[in-house]
């Protein structure tokens, strides 16, 4: 459980930012769904750029910058430039110009791992798993309510949830995030079935299915090992046994209840099994299809996009934030080849390097999610795991 500290090192406070980058963005709307003003996003990113900057004025000795680190930011002024030549011809008259500003929220989590002196993972995943985790399950819960008999009249639940019930995926993925982060650290298993759960309630397809992957690519080896020399010993039989049986037990007791909040969720992954059914499969499909039409209609298009922001104000007549659902596909259309290029080299050359094998697990995990849901408004954590293989901070032990 969490334990209250007597004094908070440097490590610890850091930590702390790095937790409020990773859930400040679905907390989001829990504030909004209880009339509270308060941009938990704002407020993390307004403690990053300050420890950065104390970094920078504090602590230049620490700060190095290797081959690797230098290419990165390279290939992110490259990505900046672009943008910002992009908005003499975009289409979009004003969303253009927010979009290029929320794209600098990208370049301060990619660099503030730079400026992190060691990761106390320890603390981030008590925090994750004591704190966020129940915020998720009680999110579960308030949807399976939500569209249940007993909030007929919306007294159980307010309106209000229904305008943030979007926001599953980011959810979703943070819990992924977490189930990560219990497996390296070797948390009881417990904890990374509850969290696997908690996902299913959720609903998010794509956040589940490329975490089963994520593990699967990450543990492949000791799965093969595993399989090849499996030996149980007694003690470790009977432990299990025993916990099996008592969460046997539970399972039988509150069976209904759990099945009918699970299947709830597990009703948008049943919809895979027929995409033609599901609107939001078919609206991937039309920008996926628009995209390509768009690229393939003339050369000057493949080569410099349609300029930053303008897919919104040309599929919807809207100039406002819209977007094909993979990151790709999005620079493309936008920025064009001159774009992509750049983009494709910053984030793929990090899968070669030798880093730790959970920031290279986190970095797989969000870069499969930002190629099905992703866009360059909202990948943010994408980043921050791309500085964290860049930068390889080190974790405190």
């Amino acid at each position: 459980m969490i334990s209250l500290p007597t004094k908070i090192n440097y490590s610890s406070y850091q930590a702390f930012i790095l937790w409020l980058l990773i859930i400040s963005g679905p907390l989001k709307s829990m504030f909004t769904y209880f009339y509270l003003d308060f941009n938990f996003t704002l407020f993390a990113f307004i403690l990053a750029a300050v420890d950065i900057v104390v970094g920078i004025t504090f602590r230049r000795h620490d700060i190095l910058l290797t081959k690797e680190s230098m290419f990165s930011l390279l290939m992110l002024f490259c990505i900046s430039a672009i943008i910002a030549i992009s908005l003499i011809y975009t289409e979009s008259e004003q969303y253009a110009y927010e979009k290029s500003a929320i794209f600098t929220v990208n370049i301060l989590y990619f660099i503030y791992p730079l400026f992190i002196t060691s990761i106390d993972l320890e603390k981030l995943c008590k925090w994750l798993l004591w704190i966020f985790l129940p915020i998720a399950i009680l999110f579960v819960i308030a949807k399976f309510l939500y569209f249940s008999d007993l909030n007929a009249d919306h007294t159980l639940i307010r309106y209000e949830f229904y305008l943030i019930r979007r926001h599953y995926l980011g959810l979703s993925t943070t819990t992924a995030a977490l189930v990560l982060l219990l497996v390296y650290l070797k948390k009881p298993l417990i904890y990374t079935i509850i969290a696997l759960i908690t996902m299913l309630g959720l609903g998010g397809r794509g956040a589940f299915i490329f975490l089963i992957f994520t593990l699967f690519v990450w543990k492949l080896n000791r799965i093969i090992d595993f399989g090849v020399s499996f030996k149980i010993k007694k003690k470790h039989l009977i432990f299990s046994i025993f916990s099996l049986s008592a969460f046997a037990v539970f399972i039988y007791y509150f069976f209904d209840k759990i099945v009918a909040v699970i299947n709830f969720g597990l009703l948008r992954f049943k919809t895979l099994l027929d995409p033609a059914a599901d609107r939001s499969t078919r609206g991937r499909i039309e920008r996926l299809e628009y995209t390509f039409d768009s690229i393939l209609g003339a050369p000057w298009k493949f080569v410099f996009g349609e300029g930053i922001g303008s897919f919104g104000i040309l599929y919807t007549g809207v100039d406002g934030r819209e977007y094909p659902h993979n990151i790709y596909l999005e620079v493309l259309f936008e920025l064009g080849a001159i774009g992509l290029i750049p983009f494709l080299f910053f984030t793929i050359v990090p899968f070669w390097y030798r880093r730790n094998a959970f920031y290279m697990a986190l970095m797989l995990y969000f870069f499969l999610n930002a190629l099905k849901s992703g866009d360059l408004t909202s990948i943010w954590i994408l980043f921050l795991t791309y500085g964290l293989v860049v930068f390889n901070p080190k974790i405190k032990t």
